[in-house]
């Protein structure tokens, strides 16, 4: 199995998405994952975060429209700075995800090395900032509070 599409699957659960990373992690074949358009969440992506850090062979991923936020851009951030990847391409379009933070990702993904670059750092901190913010108020006025 090389190619794994689990698009447009909004009845899996959180021990569902657990079991579909664990698999994902033990892989020894697979290239492609697509979950787009399913409700993933930020726990379960985290979950899928950790089997994409574990595989050797996984190069495209797709999470577009997966209800991810700035929480699990900053876990994905994290991965491609910190982890030696094979992915190669990485959809995260239609989620609740800062553009920049989102660009910074995208950045690091290009380079073969983390990029220096201060904005990143920047981005990455005032989104842990928001992050941290919205656990103790509503998201609106935290979001209001920082100018992203």
């Amino acid at each position: 199995l090389r190619e794994l599409d689990v698009s447009s699957n909004a009845d899996v659960t959180s021990r569902g998405w657990s079991h579909l990373a664990m698999a994902i992690a033990s892989s020894s074949v697979l290239r492609s994952l697509s979950v787009a358009h399913a409700n993933v969440g930020d726990a379960a992506a985290s979950a899928l975060c950790a089997a994409v850090a574990a595989s050797a062979t996984l190069q495209a991923v797709d999470l577009e429209k997966t209800g991810i936020t700035n929480r699990s851009a900053l876990v994905i951030m994290d991965l491609v700075q910190t982890f030696p990847l094979t992915l190669t391409s990485l959809r995260l379009n239609e989620n609740a995800i800062s553009e920049q933070l989102r660009m910074c990702i995208y950045a690091c993904l290009k380079s073969a090395t983390p990029p220096a670059d201060e904005d990143c750092n920047e981005v990455s901190s005032s989104s842990s900032e928001l992050v941290e913010s919205m656990e103790n108020t509503s998201i609106s006025a935290a979001i209001s509070r920082m100018d992203m």
